[in-house]
């Protein structure tokens, strides 16, 4: 790691140096001509040449700090593809390794039924969290790559969240009754089912990440004043400062902070729950007081994909999104 923050230091100290330099010969350059303006007419034309020197050397520093930035740049995503590639293996190699005890133990003629059917929940949570960490990774990368397609049809948002809990609550090996579903049955959204409930998963599997115990999470809905819904998913856990808050839609992002160093992830899941929910066309939101106080994940809903929006259904108290 010392080497890679060295290497991060290089091209700036060099590309000052070298802006520095460019100009100080600059200047100096400038105030001999200025000095012999009348002597260098005739012979090169003065003026003309000062000016274009001027320019060149501008040119010059733009290009150098151009580069510099760039090489910044590279660096900073090779760092943040090398943690990626770090997070990815723990988070193939971890559950693999569960699995495979649990296997190796239901195997044993001494286990009865009940510790057999525990393992079996095991095995399935493992399963759930491979399969979440290569969906993300390939979600991800055809972000990237591609538009991609998307197919619509009626999606019943308290069902879809029902099933996001189930998943979720089995991954975790938790009950269901600490994540509260507080969306009207009525409510239907217009879109990709399989790309609402990448967003949903991701949202929740975060908000339960992301908090100590006891956990507790709410998933619920309020009305826009413009007619639109806001689903929100409101978690009571380490939270996220302002100034991170801009940052954690990148790709392979995460937190400086111990809190989030301590609990594993991809730095994947906001990067893909932004782009697919913008391919929705849904708007991400991210509040939070900061760390300590929780955070509220907002997927603010348009009109024209809803339908069954309840009379009764609360408003939307903070400013609209």
């Amino acid at each position: 790691m010392a080497l890679r923050e060295r290497s991060i230091s290089l091209p700036i100290v060099l590309a000052s140096i070298a802006v520095a330099l460019s100009i100080a010969l600059l200047v100096g350059w400038t105030l001999v001509l200025s000095r012999y303006i009348d002597m260098t007419k005739g012979h090169a034309g003065g003026v003309p040449i000062l000016v274009l020197g001027i320019i060149s050397f501008v040119i010059i520093m733009t290009v150098m700090v151009l580069i510099a930035v760039f090489l910044v740049r590279e660096i900073l995503d090779s760092r943040k593809q090398y943690r990626f590639m770090d997070s990815v293996t723990h988070e193939l190699k971890s559950p693999l390794a569960s699995m495979r005890l649990s296997a190796q133990t239901m195997a044993n003629p001494r286990v009865n039924n009940e510790q057999r059917e525990r393992l079996r929940r095991m095995i399935l949570a493992d399963v759930d969290r491979l399969t979440s960490v290569i969906d993300d990774i390939l979600v991800a990368s055809r972000l990237d790559s591609t538009a991609g397609k998307t197919t619509r049809s009626r999606i019943p948002l308290s069902s879809l969240v029902d099933d996001t809990i189930e998943m979720v609550a089995r991954r975790y090996q938790t009950d269901e009754d600490i994540l509260e579903n507080l969306v009207p049955d009525t409510l239907i959204f217009e879109g990709d089912r399989a790309a609402m409930a990448i967003v949903l998963s991701n949202l929740v599997d975060n908000a339960m990440k992301y908090s100590n115990a006891p956990r507790t999470l709410r998933i619920e809905a309020f009305r826009r004043s413009n007619g639109g819904v806001n689903l929100c998913v409101t978690d009571h856990g380490i939270g996220i400062s302002a100034t991170e808050i801009r940052r954690v839609r990148r790709r392979f992002y995460r937190a400086a902070s111990e809190d989030v160093r301590q609990r594993h992830g991809t730095g994947l899941g906001l990067y893909v729950v932004h782009g697919v929910a913008k391919r929705l066309g849904i708007t991400l939101h991210i509040a939070s007081e900061g760390e300590g106080h929780g955070t509220t994940m907002v997927l603010a809903l348009p009109k024209r994909r809803l339908q069954g929006i309840p009379d009764d259904l609360p408003p939307w108290m903070k400013p609209d999104r």
